[in-house]
């Protein structure tokens, strides 16, 4: 399909618009959804689940209409139904809104994304998740707090003031040292509640939140009962009074294990909803006393890599001004050399950043290698080559149309490339070729890259049709020569600074500089 008028344009883009929003509305259903999960984890899955079903769009757009299409997937009625609406966007968008739930292949296609987008975005487990973090054992107190606690019971009515020498710095699995972290944990809930940021969502969840204070004074009377129990039982001697204690001990700490659970329960969602983000979540949580939280984004070293594809972009720039550049192609030479040169960044950063920041895209404790991971990432580096190049080419040639043109403007071997050098860089940093960490693994890595970066441009050229960027300005010989040059400098250099960065590589001596 071409978009050659702006009235087929128009209507595409009212057609998009309509799939995207579907599509973020069935990302928000139930409501509850946005309310599982951190609102930066929600808005990127749910933009991932939309960009998503906008791709499905495009590729219907194109294929809609072919012969046999429809009835491959058993929709003979549905174009029979839509047959008034000839422009292939207009069906596209009836097969992805009013017609999904009756098409089984589209529905189950959908429905894979759906599950898969929720599941990087933890929908519904979120707040499970947290709340299952915040055990008793990982709320650490110490003297200040703990002198805090005592201040608060004695000056607070809803406690009585002699359960104030309860209050003890024993561990989590004593009664002393449990009720001392339901009584932290229901202080913190009530310091929130002063802060404005969360005034509204106590207000949201006035239900809930006066639940778990009818639970707190349930839990303050049995403390109460309790503890004189404890006193009485001591009194008792023999084995008959040590067993007794010991249950009694028991039964209140699973009360204790109750009322925790059900205020961290309530806790997790107000940080889901109010901080927005892992990282702030952890703040607050460390603030409120949870020591032992792992940072979720850990500090990554994003220099090195985006300083190897500044200078792959200069040495490029720096080749093409020694070579004759007759004025055909789509685009300059030298703003296609920054073209090849950005979009093999992207593909550096798509194949390693992930992997220094999230351990999902890196191979497991058993050694199992992330495929999946691989392709995603892949995938990522070649849309957004994609998007860039076609970009440019709206930009260059000053006509937003250019864009979509296909025809004037072919497909070049920009985007297939970005594919091939991610999935070949994320490849050679998650498998050890067994050749030490020296300069032989290097080069090796640096020779398989280039070879995988020349095996892909010969694909792109001669079995795919699609023709090089440099169409027509440099010599035949050139896109496989500079494929190569290029797929080694990455492998070289990315796979080694990717395990300089997760410390897997030894640092070699520092040389002294003297004035």
């Amino acid at each position: 399909m071409t978009y050659s008028s702006p009235i087929s344009l128009f209507v595409t883009a009212i057609c998009a618009l309509v799939v995207v929003l579907h599509a973020a509305n069935r990302y928000d259903t139930p409501d509850t959804n946005r309310l599982s999960t951190t609102r930066t984890l929600f808005h990127l899955t749910r933009a991932g689940y939309v960009a998503a079903s906008l791709a499905l769009f495009f590729v219907l757009s194109e294929v809609v209409l072919m012969p046999g299409v429809l009835t491959g997937l058993g929709l003979d009625e549905v174009k029979n139904a839509v047959a008034a609406y000839s422009a292939p966007p207009v069906l596209a968008a009836v097969l992805l809104t009013a017609f999904l739930p009756n098409t089984a292949v589209l529905s189950a296609g959908d429905a894979w994304l759906l599950k898969y987008f929720q599941s990087l975005g933890r929908i519904p487990q979120g707040v499970r998740n947290l709340a299952d973090a915040l055990t008793p054992t990982a709320l650490q107190l110490g003297d200040p707090e703990l002198e805090e606690l005592r201040n608060w019971v004695v000056n607070d009515g809803d406690v009585p003031k002699e359960l104030a020498n309860n209050l003890s710095l024993e561990s989590s699995e004593t009664s002393h040292g449990s009720f001392a972290r339901v009584l932290k944990l229901y202080l913190e809930l009530q310091r929130l509640e002063s802060l404005p940021a969360y005034a509204m969502s106590f207000r949201s969840r006035q239900d809930a939140w006066q639940a778990i204070q009818a639970d707190f004074q349930v839990f303050v009377a049995q403390s109460q009962a309790f503890f004189v129990l404890f006193v009485e039982l001591k009194r008792v001697e023999g084995a008959a009074g040590e067993n007794a204690l010991n249950k009694a001990r028991k039964s209140y700490r699973e009360i204790c294990l109750n009322m925790h659970r059900h205020t961290v329960e309530f806790l997790a969602q107000l940080l889901l909803i109010v901080e927005g983000s892992d990282l702030r979540i952890t703040n607050r949580l460390r603030s409120i006393g949870f020591t032992t939280l792992k940072d979720p984004y850990p500090p990554i070293q994003v220099g090195p890599f985006l300083f190897l594809g500044v200078m792959m972009i200069f040495a490029i720039l720096g080749l093409v001004s020694l070579i004759p550049t007759p004025r055909t192609g789509p685009l300059p030479l030298p703003l296609t050399a920054i073209l090849i040169g950005t979009t093999r960044t992207i593909a550096i950063v798509t194949a390693v950043l992930p992997k220094l920041r999230w351990s999902a895209y890196r191979p497991d404790a058993r050694g199992n290698l992330p495929y999946i991971a691989w392709l995603e990432w892949a995938v990522i580096a070649a849309v957004f080559s994609l998007l860039i190049e076609r970009s440019a080419l709206a930009v260059a040639h000053q006509a937003f149309l250019a864009e979509f043109d296909f025809d004037d403007y072919p497909l070049s071997p920009m985007a297939p490339m970005a594919f091939a050098s991610s999935l070949s860089i994320a490849i050679l940093c998650d498998v050890d070729l067994g050749l030490g960490r020296g300069l032989v693994r290097r080069v090796t890595e640096g020779l398989l890259c280039g070879v995988a970066m020349m095996i892909a441009i010969f694909i792109c050229i001669h079995l795919l049709a699609i023709p090089p960027a440099t169409k027509g300005q440099v010599p035949s010989w050139f896109p496989a020569v500079f494929s190569f040059s290029l797929g080694f400098a990455s492998g070289f250099f990315a796979p080694y600074l990717y395990r300089r960065a997760r410390e897997e590589e030894t640092v070699g001596p520092t040389v002294p500089v003297h004035a």
